[in-house]
């Protein structure tokens, strides 16, 4: 005969394992913060590296730009015979010079100003080149916070099924059904193969968090830390005033701005004043003029002559007006791309809020309904196993759920341009 102590002692044994999806075993000390991985990849990355290296190169030619034109070393030769090409010697005059070009006064000020603002703008390249990077880890590491938690819940799932299946072959040695056993092996199958395509994506996602933080792509990555669900507690126009202010995209666009406001300075100086070149001469001995001799020369240019200087005036200024409407545009876009983010934030979270506080116990309760009824012969296990398919399903979703948080949380520090102030959220009724 079937013993009813046993059975009840196995259903609760059953009970007990199905669990909240987050409540896996100890984990080992040494976790993976996502803090600490976005610095290791900004601070290792080689893209951040280039640019550093492009900011360091803007800010040299600035320097370069301040000096004086290279002078050039000139060397005459005139009134050689055409019929002895090769008698020098017999040359009208040779003439031997340094000329060096002096730029419009003040122009060249104003010329390292332009490309130190040009500096500037590789300076918010890198910044943003960091943004994108964290933003990049933060999603990876989203990824590897629900890809272990899911990887739990199904193992959790082959160990309660193990035990339903040990229950049916109980029962069936008591003169149970045959199909309990055998539709409880297909359970453990199921539970097993998900169990082995998570982990297998868990593998994947930690050579990408290795990938992104330059390191070795088999080095071990400990344990996510998880901090919970979380939740901004800024307002839309607050985290847009913080993303116009701190946002690399917009400080590009206005250093931009600036430079294109210094190289119109400088095209107004050289439009308006000329630029110079001066000589110094030495005629040797020749037999056209058989003493020694010096000579100087002085060439100003007219850049007012032809026009070319106002063409060039009135493209700078459509320039700064193109650098100007940027900025508008990129107020707008942030306006936007806050507001659109921070949505899909509260969104998020109460879908998750529901899926804790009301379908997780409903679908809890469904199964204990489906524990007493088989126990007493009034529910078929197929009723039990497709109860406790459902509670592995809830767990699942509000893994998923709680990803997406996280997913959006990133994109919404990502629109701000900084990782925002957050706060710990309570999702049960507790």
């Amino acid at each position: 005969m079937f013993d009813k102590r046993s059975w009840f002692v196995s259903a609760c044994a059953l009970l007990f394992c199905v669990s909240e999806a987050r409540g896996a075993p100890e984990q080992p000390a040494a976790k993976a913060r996502r803090s600490e991985l976005i610095r290791a990849a900004v601070s290792k990355s080689p893209a951040m590296r280039a640019a550093a290296h492009r900011e360091s190169a803007a800010k040299l030619r600035a320097k370069a730009t301040s000096s004086l034109p290279d002078p050039e070393l000139m060397l005459e030769v005139w009134q050689v015979p055409i019929t002895r090409p090769y008698a020098v010697n017999d040359a009208g005059m040779v003439m031997v010079g340094v000329k060096q070009a002096v730029p419009a006064p003040g122009s060249l000020s104003l010329r390292e100003g332009a490309v130190e603002a040009e500096a500037r703008v590789a300076r918010a390249e890198r910044d943003e080149a960091a943004r994108k990077l964290s933003r990049e880890v933060g999603h990876a590491f989203a990824d590897y916070l629900e890809a272990t938690a899911a990887h739990h819940v199904h193992e959790r799932h082959v160990a309660v099924a193990e035990r339903v299946l040990a229950v049916a072959k109980a029962r069936y040695a008591a003169g149970g059904m045959l199909t309990d056993v055998s539709q409880s092996e297909v359970e453990i199958s199921r539970s097993r193969a998900d169990a082995a395509g998570e982990g297998s994506r868990l593998k994947s996602i930690q050579r990408r968090l290795n990938a992104l933080a330059s390191r070795p792509l088999g080095a071990p990555v400990g344990p996510p830390a998880d901090e919970g669900a979380l939740s901004v507690t800024l307002t839309a126009d607050e985290i847009t005033e913080r993303a116009l202010a701190r946002r690399p995209d917009v400080a590009m666009a206005r250093a931009r701005r600036g430079a294109s406001e210094a190289e119109q300075r400088v095209i107004d100086k050289e439009s308006a004043a000329p630029s110079f070149s001066v000589g110094g001469l030495y005629f040797p001995p020749t037999n056209g003029m058989t003493e020694h001799g010096y000579g100087a020369s002085l060439s100003v240019s007219m850049p007012w002559i032809w026009g070319g200087s106002r063409a060039r005036k009135a493209a700078q200024r459509h320039g700064t007006a193109a650098a100007n409407a940027e900025i508008d545009q990129a107020r707008l876009d942030i306006s936007a791309e806050v507001a659109m983010s921070l949505a899909t934030v509260e969104g998020a979270l109460e879908r998750l809020r529901v899926l804790k506080r009301e379908t997780l116990p409903a679908s809890r309760r469904n199964l204990e309904y489906s524990l007493a009824g088989y126990e007493t012969g009034g529910t078929s296990l197929v009723t039990l196993l497709t109860a406790q398919r459902d509670v592995v399903d809830v767990e699942l979703e509000i893994i998923m759920a709680r990803a997406a948080l996280d997913h959006a949380l990133t994109d919404l520090d990502f629109a701000a341009g900084t990782e925002l102030p957050k706060r710990r959220v309570k999702l049960d009724g507790n």
